[in-house]
């Protein structure tokens, strides 16, 4: 995701990464949430499901690995769908929308 990113730029970024750590059942944003920030997913599973007239309707587990929220970052539009962990879940947040968004913006993330 950040493999264009300079060392000094990692650096920073790092400097701005914050660790969370999930218990089985616990939300970690809802649906209709405004978002600032995205999460990369180190250890654990974790559920997306939307809301639609009182009904909860999976729609898919995110893995180690993998990275969510970032449309949060890319569209300041509030979140899609609500996320909340399966499993005890060890997460990485990423909460400065100017770094992640400048990148972006020169193709130098994902």
């Amino acid at each position: 995701m950040f493999h264009g990113l300079s060392n000094i730029e990692l650096a920073k970024l790092l400097g701005k990464l914050d660790k969370l750590q999930l218990a089985s059942g616990d939300t970690l944003f809802e649906q209709g949430d405004h978002g600032e920030s995205m999460y990369l997913n180190e250890k654990g599973k974790i559920e997306f499901y939307s809301q639609k007239n009182d009904a909860r309707q999976p729609l898919a587990f995110l893995m180690e690995g993998d990275s969510l929220g970032e449309m949060a970052l890319i569209t300041g539009e509030a979140r899609s769908s609500t996320a909340v962990a399966a499993e005890h879940s060890d997460l990485v947040a990423v909460e400065d929308h100017d770094i992640f968004h400048r990148d972006l913006r020169i193709g130098r993330i994902y």
